[in-house]
């Protein structure tokens, strides 16, 4: 607590592996990272828990085949990103989307990241993504793209992208932050 200056742990046994992120839509705190029991819950890389009930809660069926290492979400929709191939039973490639409201997964990014997704952000509608790909849906883009949430689509506005790994997302109005392993940004040093 910020104001008392005092910790607590309202999550019972926790996690057996690594948090790499969380994000909150309401009073739901979404948890994702390296973990398969939660709580003593055998639940794989995400989890739910109630901020206002100090409860646990698996709405992802059988959740991720691998790590999960970030989430965001626009309105009531939840977008996952990580190292996983396999979403719920579903062969979907590293970047998926929860419906908080319908609790259902799905897959609005066609073939997906050909590897890692670390980072993810919004300005409007649109979500951005970073991480260690160099294929997105088929296309050979480098390690940052953008998708339109209102449409479906992917698309490339960072020419070349990176040199080398984007690890961190973030925006001020319309400039977007991007952080990461990286040495040249679309050819230039």
């Amino acid at each position: 607590n910020t104001l008392t200056n005092t910790w607590s742990n309202p999550f019972g046994t926790g996690l057996n592996s690594t948090c790499n992120t969380l994000t909150v839509i309401g009073s739901i705190l979404y948890v994702g990272g390296n973990f398969t029991s939660v709580n003593g819950n055998a639940w794989n890389f995400i989890a739910s828990f109630n901020t206002l009930t100090s409860t646990w809660a698996n709405p992802f069926g059988t959740g991720l085949n691998a790590t999960c290492y970030v989430l965001t979400s626009i309105g009531s929709i939840l977008y996952v990103g990580g190292n996983f191939t396999s979403v719920n039973g579903n062969a979907w490639n590293r970047i998926a989307a929860f419906n908080v409201i319908t609790s259902t997964w799905s897959n609005p990014f066609g073939t997906g990241l050909n590897a890692s997704c670390y980072a993810m952000t919004s300005i409007g509608s649109i979500l951005y993504t970073g991480g260690a790909f160099t294929s997105v849906n088929g296309n050979a883009w480098n390690r940052i793209a953008s998708f339109n949430t209102l449409t479906s689509t992917w698309s490339n506005i960072f020419g070349n992208g990176l040199s080398d790994n984007c690890y961190s997302l973030t925006s001020i109005g319309n400039i977007l932050y991007i952080g990461g392993l990286f040495t040249v940004v679309n050819s230039n040093n």
